[in-house]
């Protein structure tokens, strides 16, 4: 017999434990406003949809060797229901960028290996303002390349989001897969680009350098949904228990949120950790408060690969009257191997501020 589900994702064997039947009423409530489901829209279930979404915001202003700059536009598909930049969309842009800053540098002869991602979120940028995301590399050595990424509100220069990482060289044997299998050749490289202080033969590499890290100023029609992202990242997520402060998911990792390696995408592990946080924290607060995400960080120990499980479990490691701090833990639900970690501060607000 199927297990029966809730819009929720919490099925039959889903178990809230140790609480009253008034406290599992207002859990499931909770979790609910989170908004969690154990099933994608068909129309949604598209291999590489969220990196063609990604991209598809960016468009390349200049370029350089060690430094670039996009232009980042805040469409109703990478919002969230505050009608803000997503906090994921924020990782995983700032993880597209980084990896093409450090692609002016180390151009195609290695593959990156994305290590670390920390985002802070200091404001928010609205629905259809205009971002201008700026990377430049502040520490490059044989096998490690750092780079920090800041986004401004191009209208005002008002800093709101700050984000670093941190990418391990690999040779391109190590990695299997190659980007951009569809062979489009827009890379949001237009007549306005700037590629400055570089010889013909380099402006040529960088070009392919963009082009391979995947960055096309333009959205396919099918994907230009509002709410597409919270769709994709609620529907590959599952309830398996809830207690006060703690809460655990199974993450199934569909092509949808697989990134060109056939691996878990990395801006999705930022954006399934965002939300099962915030899920977490709801099981001591509930909804008496909303709640701001002010820091993220990712650790990216290994992959997770294509049509595997995975066991994320959060708990509260830190809680004040206005501050929240929840660690998020990624584990095969086979070998129990970890794979990723991340870590998310909330502050805690009053409905009336947001």
């Amino acid at each position: 017999m199927e297990k029966q589900t809730s819009g929720t994702g919490i099925t039959q064997e889903t178990v809230i434990i140790n609480q009253s039947p008034a406290r599992i009423a207002e859990l499931s409530a909770a979790i609910e406003k989170t908004g969690f489901f154990t099933a994608i829209p068909v129309e949604y279930d598209i291999k590489g949809c969220l990196s063609n979404i990604i991209r598809g915001v960016l468009e390349v202003l200049h370029v350089k060797t060690g430094h670039i700059s996009l232009l980042l536009r805040v469409k109703p598909v990478v919002a969230n229901i505050y009608g803000a930049l997503h906090g994921g969309v924020v990782a995983s842009v700032a993880e597209r960028v980084a990896e093409a800053c450090a692609r002016t540098v180390m151009g195609n002869e290695k593959n990156l290996f994305l290590g670390e991602l920390s985002n802070s979120y200091l404001s928010g940028a609205r629905l259809n303002a205009e971002v201008i995301v700026e990377a430049s590399i502040i520490r490059t050595g044989r096998n490690l390349t750092v780079v920090s990424v800041e986004f401004r509100i191009k209208e005002s220069n008002k800093l709101v989001y700050i984000s670093r990482a941190t990418f391990y060289n690999m040779p391109v044997s190590n990695l299997h897969g190659q980007r951009n299998e569809d062979g489009e050749s827009d890379r949001g490289i237009t007549q306005e680009t700037v590629i400055i202080d570089q010889s013909p033969e380099r402006i040529a590499e960088l070009s392919v350098a963009l082009e391979r890290t995947g960055i096309s100023s333009t959205i396919p029609l099918e994907y230009d949904i509002k709410g597409y992202i919270l769709n994709i990242i609620g529907g590959v997520l599952e309830v398996l228990h809830v207690e006060t402060g703690r809460i655990s998911f199974l993450l199934r990792v569909k092509p949808v949120v697989t990134n060109e390696y056939g691996a878990l995408h990395g801006g999705v592990v930022a954006s399934v950790a965002e939300r099962v946080a915030e899920a977490c924290a709801r099981t001591v607060m509930v909804n008496e408060k909303d709640l701001f995400l002010g820091e993220s960080s990712s650790s990216y120990l290994s992959g997770a690969r294509l049509n595997t499980e995975v066991k994320v479990e959060a708990s509260i490691v830190r809680r004040g009257r206005n501050l929240t701090v929840v660690s998020v833990e990624f584990r095969m639900k086979e070998s129990d191997k970890l794979v990723y970690t991340s870590r998310a501060t909330f502050y805690n607000m009053p409905l009336a501020s947001l």
